[in-house]
């Protein structure tokens, strides 16, 4: 029995690091936004915030399975004696409660990054087509100049003689 205070408490400290993770998360993500709104883009410092952020996320992952080999562990003995862990059980309940109210925030920030993401995507789609269009109008007339001044002929000079 004095065990499973234990491993209640060690639950606790799991989902209390869990939080604080995914408050990190959340900060990380809202500093992506900014920086996607950013004129111009900055895609090396966005590539910064997806490193930071699956070094939290692979955090979280071995998080979570730390918790449900534990949760596995003492599962039997909290259904059978709900009153004796009453406490425990409520406090654990309680950050499940706020990890999933932050885990709704960031699956909404990551949505709307996602959109800001494809705008900036499609505007930078459309500048590279102008560019590849400028360019093959330079080539063209570029070509097209060139063989106006065939046989060393040259521009300036008068034809008749």
């Amino acid at each position: 029995m004095d065990s499973t205070f234990t491993y209640l408490k060690i639950l606790l400290q799991s989902l209390e690091k869990k939080k604080t993770d995914l408050i990190c998360l959340v900060e990380l993500t809202e500093e992506q936004k900014r920086t996607l709104e950013e004129e111009p883009f900055d895609l090396q410092h966005f590539d910064e915030f997806i490193i930071k952020k699956e070094q939290f996320i692979q955090d979280l992952n071995e998080s979570d399975e730390g918790f449900q080999s534990v949760y596995e562990r003492i599962a039997p003995v909290i259904k059978n004696n709900k009153e004796n862990y009453k406490e425990q059980i409520l406090a654990i309940q309680e950050q499940i409660k706020e990890i999933s109210e932050l885990s709704v925030r960031i699956q909404s920030l990551e949505l709307h990054n996602k959109g800001l993401l494809e705008h900036i995507s499609v505007k930078h789609n459309q500048k590279l087509k102008y560019l590849s269009s400028t360019s093959r109008v330079m080539k063209n007339y570029t070509s097209h100049m060139a063989n106006q001044h065939q046989n060393e002929q040259s521009y300036f000079l008068d034809k008749k003689k």
